[in-house]
């Protein structure tokens, strides 16, 4: 039980030399004329993101700039099926389809956010100001995205800097409460290198509450929060048969948590410390001359240092213990694609990182605890082309272990396999059918496991990996002015992961024998005319845990039943823009502290509206000045109980690109 045993390693090597025998012997003799090869190469070797049989939900540079989004919690709203929620650490997270937060595998150009210890990131910590798109895939997606990701894939791509024109931005807002946000951005070439360097500094005193919320303040408690951000990129790109890129992103932050409303013993905490390193050395390499194969690869390094500090009351004066934590953490990934003959793609990789977390609480002396976790996924994965339909068949091996447990007993090392199989119909040019299903585990965070959250858990390390099982169907149809898309999505989720509440206002995460989880997601982008156009996604879905007489009828905590959004634009003359935004959530409980029922939270309708204007200074400066209602009617809302959202919102700002 130390690192990953020779034996596994021994499986890994050989599922992947028995998936290339396998998959190699399966097209073997199915060559045909070698008309469409050419094609093949150009869409599978260089742009295989168009051959996912799934349908993937796309995020463009225009969408975010509308946003005016400062951090990626502003951005979930404009992802289908996501729920943004702050928790009692808070933390805000993302929620999709009513998978929990450490279900969902988020990437940045390729490297995990999520912090592996409790595989989370307090998403308001993370700048947008670099981002050109998301890209998201619902439910289990390809093996190839490794361990963990059982609810889906939501990848965020930096700013491309290849064959991209040199560009300046500036960009100020300013709000109420203090609010105000700088950032610059510059990119360029230097003979062979092109680069990439921004900048970003944010802060705010707080965030107002409703009106109608009896409070002695019309500010909400602790909800300050102050960051610097800094990104760099480097990318060569001159040799045609590799591509090479390194990205550094630092953040340092500091911020307090809202304590919780109607709590007898809240927390009262502040996060004096939130430093966090990456770097990643990404690229492409064509080792084949007719660029039949390709080697995608990053292999990046992070270090989070941070620290909590838990006040005995709420005046914030007096410290009652501290925790201190780093996290470093080392990720790899290998994917290599190699075109067998004109009618199938081989894909084999090879995805892990080692953790380490270590800890340090002032209630024990600052004793130090360290926990290390390791975690390998093998994978082979085949697509076969047709005509018109793309077929996929993933398999994969899993493994984790963890050497290292603080203070707590060793736990066993954990094993187990995935499997996927997808296919996407092409009728004709403008309509799609898809289709999926797969299996795949997620494994308990160090934290989830070990881990006593300053006296708020009691650790369980007998926690089981959850498996999910996913059936998805689909449609898409692209039609003039927009487009439809539709899916039918079914889960079960063997051993789910919840928390339970126990005496004395504690909580233990266990493991429910099944949940099931099922519904319908549509989205739908039309465009009037050159002045009107809208968007609307709806989401219903029912969750739902398998009581002890066997029937689905127990209730999980916030999954709404309900989750949708409007969004509406006009374009009363071509510079000025005006945006109206329509959020839905209804139908979901919440577990109150001390209580042992979950009890309904009242829905909530928000309305938050833009108006913008566009100009250029000598066709060299484009120029947007806006300003933004968010919660225009100044709505009481919670997305969790005890932690009411604010309220109405107003800021304004300048966007300059030159």
């Amino acid at each position: 039980m130390t690192l990953i045993n020779k034996r596994n390693c021994k499986i890994i090597l050989s599922i992947n030399f028995l998936c290339l025998f396998f998959f190699s012997s399966f097209v073997s003799g199915q060559t045909k004329d070698s008309v469409k090869t050419y094609k093949l190469r150009e869409i599978s070797i260089e742009a295989d993101k168009e051959l996912k049989a799934k349908i993937v939900i796309d995020i463009d540079a225009k969408e975010l700039e509308d946003s005016d989004a400062l951090n990626l919690s502003d951005v979930g709203r404009l992802i289908p099926s996501v729920k943004v929620q702050t928790n009692s650490r808070g933390e805000t997270l993302y929620y999709i389809r009513g998978g929990g937060e450490r279900q969902i595998t988020l990437l940045f150009d390729g490297v995990p956010l999520n912090t592996p210890w409790d595989n989370r990131i307090d998403l308001s910590l993370i700048p947008t100001d670099v981002i050109e798109s998301i890209n998201i895939t619902k439910g289990i997606p390809s093996t190839t995205y490794g361990a963990n990701a059982i609810s889906g894939v939501v990848e965020i791509n930096s700013l491309s800097i290849n064959d991209k024109t040199p560009v300046k931005k500036l960009s100020f807002k300013v709000g109420e409460n203090n609010s105000q946000s700088y950032s610059g951005l510059i990119s360029g070439n230097l003979k062979t290198i092109s680069f990439l360097a921004a900048a970003q500094y944010s802060q705010r005193d707080g965030f107002s509450l409703p009106s109608s919320y009896k409070s002695t303040s019309n500010v909400r408690t602790n909800s300050f929060n102050k960051s610097i951000n800094f990104f760099g990129k480097i990318g060569y790109y001159k040799n045609p048969k590799l591509k090479l890129n390194l990205t550094f992103a630092y953040n340092d932050a500091e911020k307090g948590v809202p304590p919780e409303e109607n709590v007898i013993k809240p927390r009262y905490w502040q996060y004096p410390l939130w430093k966090r390193f990456v770097v990643n050395l990404s690229g492409e390499l064509y080792p084949v001359k007719e660029n039949t194969s390709k080697i995608v690869f990053s292999f990046s390094g992070t270090s989070l240092k941070s620290q909590i500090n838990q006040f005995k009351d709420i005046s914030y004066s007096s410290i009652d213990d501290i925790e201190k934590g780093k996290d470093v953490t080392f990720n790899g990934r290998i994917v290599y694609s190699s075109l067998i003959n004109e009618n199938a793609l081989l894909k084999l990789s090879l995805i892990g990182y080692t953790t380490t977390h270590t800890e340090n609480i002032l209630s024990q002396n600052y004793k130090e605890n360290i926990y290390r976790q390791n975690v390998l996924s093998s994978n082979g994965e085949l697509e076969y082309f047709l005509d018109k339909t793309t077929l996929v068949l993933g398999l994969a091996y899993d493994i984790s272990s963890t050497p290292r447990t603080g203070d707590k007993p060793a736990k066993d090392d954990i094993t187990d396999y995935g499997i996927n199989f997808g296919l996407v119909h092409s009728f004709n040019d403008l309509q799609s059918f898809h289709f999926s299903i797969g299996r795949k585990v997620r494994f308990p965070t160090l934290r989830e496991t070990f881990s006593g959250a300053l006296g708020r858990f009691i650790p369980n390390p007998s926690l089981r990996a959850e498996t999910a099982v996913t059936i998805e169907g689909g449609f898409r149809s692209l039609f003039v002015g927009g487009d439809f898309d539709v899916s039918l999505f079914y889960t079960s989720l063997t051993d789910g992961i919840v928390r339970t509440t126990l005496p004395g206002r504690q909580f233990k995460r266990i493991n429910k024998d099944q949940i099931r989880t099922y519904g319908i997601e549509t989205v739908t982008r039309y465009k009037f005319s050159q002045k009107f156009r809208s968007s609307l996604k709806f989401t219903l879905l029912n969750s739902k845990a398998k009581n002890t007489a066997g029937e689905f009828a127990d209730t999980l905590e916030y999954k709404p039943r309900v989750i949708s959004s409007l969004d509406i634009s006009y374009f009363p003359i071509e510079q000025f823009q005006t945006n109206l935004e329509f959020i839905y959530s209804g139908i979901q409980f919440g577990l109150k502290e001390g209580s042992l029922f979950f009890q309904r939270l009242p829905d909530y309708l928000t309305m938050n509206i833009r108006a913008a204007y566009n100009f250029k200074i000598d066709n060299n400066y484009k120029v947007e000045i806006y300003s933004r209602v968010n919660n225009l009617f100044d709505k009481l809302y919670f997305s969790q109980w005890g932690l009411p959202e604010s309220g109405l919102e107003i800021w304004g700002g300048i966007k300059m690109k030159f």
